[in-house]
């Protein structure tokens, strides 16, 4: 479960303020939210999407596939780090570098991406 700051107003300039210290920070809406570190169920099952999908991709060169971790700008009140990360060909050149935090350009809010997919596996009995 993510903890969230009572801070209500945070952007993606405070997020580049952050130190780099590996604890997983996403603002989403404005609000801070920080993840403790996933499990190794989750660490497996984000293998596994990510094996499957770079494999899809040799034969398929729609785009890249990417584990953990890039941030991704969704707006200037909106930034998440996903698991794993498919970017198609066409928007491939939207990475970036910036310090030593890899980043996502922000046109992914305003110019409209395709599609997001969550999974949330039902846990076991």
């Amino acid at each position: 479960m993510a903890i969230t700051d009572s801070r209500t107003h945070y952007t993606v300039d405070d997020y580049w303020l952050f130190p780099e210290d590996n604890v997983r920070r996403e603002i989403i809406d404005g609000e801070l939210h920080v993840t403790p570190n996933p499990i190794r169920k989750h660490e497996m099952a984000v293998g596994s999407i990510f094996k499957h999908l770079r494999k899809f991709l040799e034969t398929h060169p729609l785009g890249a596939v990417y584990s953990a971790s890039f941030s991704v700008v969704l707006s200037d009140r909106d930034i998440v780090e996903p698991d794993v990360l498919f970017v198609a060909a066409e928007r491939v050149f939207w990475l970036e570098r910036k310090a030593s935090k890899q980043k996502v350009g922000a046109p992914f809010g305003r110019a409209g991406y395709r599609s997001v997919v969550g999974i949330d596996p039902i846990p076991s009995v």
